[in-house]
């Protein structure tokens, strides 16, 4: 993803290599043709058709309706190329002396108004959309202008596209909104933008994931902060049953967590493996995070769908702090896995020395008093 200021800086990027100006056509940004997926265009109706229906039949409306648009003339081709990079002399020339048709899309369903809003060209949106542009039509993978323009952090053209009635809700064929794709991009302009003018935002991809566990796995906190102002449920999981929380815990995101945890995020969710976030953090031996969360009351006994506990999994992270840090929370040494293993066990096996000397040390009669001592 490339970053601009959507200022209708097109021009810039007319010195780019002709390769680079075909990848663009082809949609090489987040909007690319699916894997295994027959490269014929879809297009929008005027009410999202996965509104309504199925989604396997709303594609099928996509691909029927974007058929009478395909183009592939050496004219059309220019027009979404000159789209593309700005050139609005030669979009201008070939729609209104050459009549190519404004909505003109390639083999993936691309169109001049989508390569202009991919590449932020903010002067030729506007003249495209005057024309007659479609601003839902829909690639193969399901994205629109839109979609394109919040990937690559161009607000200017995102408005422009609202204000001629862009659907703000739109999903990719994987469920992907503006606004997931923005957080997922640290686009922050654009996600203020997008929930001001109605975004949801606690939408759903096809896996369940919402924007915030996108920003959230990403780092970030701006966004965060943003999602959860506007009503995001940081409570939310995919369909692992994967929370914000466990993906900020996962990724080393500590700020994050506290963010999170500060507006009610439950610290001992568990995932579908019987994961908390502490577990996770600590198969990741991130001592920082699971202090965080430590903090905010995350029991420490917790055990997974296997009978791991975050010890166990901080003794094969091999991270002596860490396992000193849970030990002084009240970590129990003696709780065994599925197989009948105690943390030292796992320690053992994972040859870490200096972990079994202080798991070792922790499990003396002298060392479980001192802990429930600290506890009371």
């Amino acid at each position: 993803m490339h970053n601009g200021n959507g200022n209708g800086a097109g021009a810039g990027r007319r010195g780019l290599p002709a390769s680079m100006l075909l990848l663009r056509q082809a949609g090489a940004a987040a909007c690319v043709l699916f894997a295994g997926v027959a490269a014929s265009p879809a297009w929008a109706m005027e009410t999202p058709p996965e509104n309504i229906m199925p989604r396997q039949q709303a594609e099928q409306q996509w691909k029927k309706a974007a058929k009478r648009h395909v183009d592939l003339s050496p004219a059309a081709s220019e027009l979404r190329l000159a789209s593309s990079v700005g050139d609005l002399d030669t979009v201008r020339r070939l729609v209104e002396e050459q009549g190519v048709s404004i909505n003109a899309a390639n083999q993936y369903g691309k169109t001049p108004l989508m390569m202009a809003a991919e590449n932020g060209n903010a002067e030729t949106v506007p003249w495209l959309l005057s024309k007659g542009a479609d601003v839902n039509a829909r690639t193969v993978a399901g994205c629109t202008a839109l979609t394109l323009a919040a990937d690559n952090n161009y607000p200017r053209v995102i408005e422009q596209l609202l204000k001629h009635e862009a659907f703000v809700n739109t999903r990719t064929r994987a469920g992907h909104t503006p606004l997931m794709s923005a957080a997922k991009y640290g686009n922050t302009d654009v996600v203020r933008l997008l929930l001001q003018k109605g975004a949801d935002v606690n939408a759903r991809d096809a896996r369940g994931r919402t924007a915030l566990m996108r920003a959230a796995e990403e780092g970030h906190e701006e966004i965060v902060k943003l999602l959860l102002a506007a009503g995001a449920d940081p409570d939310l999981a995919d369909e692992h049953g994967t929370t914000a929380l466990m993906r900020a815990a996962d990724t080393r995101h500590s700020t994050i967590a506290r963010i999170l945890l500060e507006h009610g995020a439950d610290v001992d969710a568990r995932d579908g493996t019987g994961m908390a976030a502490l577990m996770r953090a600590a198969e990741e031996g991130n001592k920082v995070v699971a202090s965080v969360l430590l903090k905010h009351g995350a029991k420490v006994n917790l055990q997974d769908a296997d009978g791991e506990t975050a010890l166990m999994k901080a003794a094969a992270s091999g991270s002596a702090r860490l396992v000193r840090l849970l030990l002084e929370h009240g970590a129990d040494t003696q709780l065994k896995d599925a197989h009948g293993r105690t943390a030292l066990d796992v320690a053992r096996t994972a040859k870490e020395q200096k972990m079994i000397q202080l798991l070792a040390a922790a499990g003396t009669p002298q060392a479980a008093a001192k802990t429930r001592e600290r506890q009371e």
